[in-house]
């Protein structure tokens, strides 16, 4: 069987505990793992950006509680939630050993990256041609810079567009209208793009830790959801 691993696993099987892992294992077992450009835009656009501000953090900290301290004064919601999550990442990769943390904290780019292809078919679904998926790193002065390919509020600069007109009557009783989200409004229906561009690329099997918004997606589709159980795994 095929299905797509969305967002929320894709995190989740970096960043989440050793029992989510071990549930995402046993919920994909034995199936065709894929994921999409729009997945990937979304993943670039959380882990990768809270990882660019966690870098000038650890960077300029003295100790790990100030790390600590920063990151609370840095970051608020589920970006905070995060960031929280790849500092223990990064103390489980080198221990508490702040030096060593920062010798390593230009690698972890590509550990992230690479963690994010892991076990899956690296050939991306690209029905969307997600602008953010193609965002990378650059460097000014020593720090930084996660390069987005120019989202802009009312501007396409992708495919959603074309994705969304052909795929509308699959959609039509999801959505409103016909109109096609512009530009960053993409972001609002986020869990739909990726239940189309999963339909479109020919698999109809999701993998999400999100039931509560795609189970109405994927049941208007005629779609299956697969679920891992996180109910002790917390």
């Amino acid at each position: 069987m095929d299905i797509v691993l969305d967002t929320t696993v894709q995190i989740d099987r970096v960043l989440g505990s050793k029992k989510r892992k071990s549930r995402i294992s046993e919920a994909i077992a034995k199936k065709e793992c894929f994921s999409t450009m729009y997945v990937l835009g979304e993943y670039n656009s959380t882990i990768i950006k809270n990882y660019v501000t966690m870098y000038a953090i650890i960077d300029q900290a003295d100790d790990l509680n100030e790390a600590e301290i920063m990151i609370n004064e840095s970051a608020f919601g589920r970006s905070q939630n995060r960031m929280h999550k790849i500092f223990i990442f990064l103390r489980k990769l080198y221990g508490d050993n702040l030096d060593n943390i920062k010798d390593n904290l230009k690698a972890n780019f590509d550990v992230l990256i690479h963690k994010f292809y892991t076990g899956i078919n690296k050939d991306l679904l690209s029905g969307t041609k997600c602008n953010r998926a193609n965002a990378y790193i650059e460097y000014s002065e020593g720090c930084p810079v996660l390069k987005e390919s120019g989202c802009r509020k009312t501007d396409n600069r992708c495919d959603i567009a074309s994705l969304w007109k052909r795929n509308y009557i699959q959609i039509e009783g999801l959505v409103e209208s016909s109109d096609t989200p512009k530009g960053k409004s993409c972001t609002d229906v986020g869990d739909l793009i990726i239940c189309i561009e999963t339909f479109d690329g020919g698999i109809h099997t999701i993998c999400t830790s999100n039931s509560k918004d795609f189970m109405p997606i994927t049941k208007h589709l005629g779609m299956a959801l697969i679920v891992p159980n996180y109910s002790d795994a917390v």
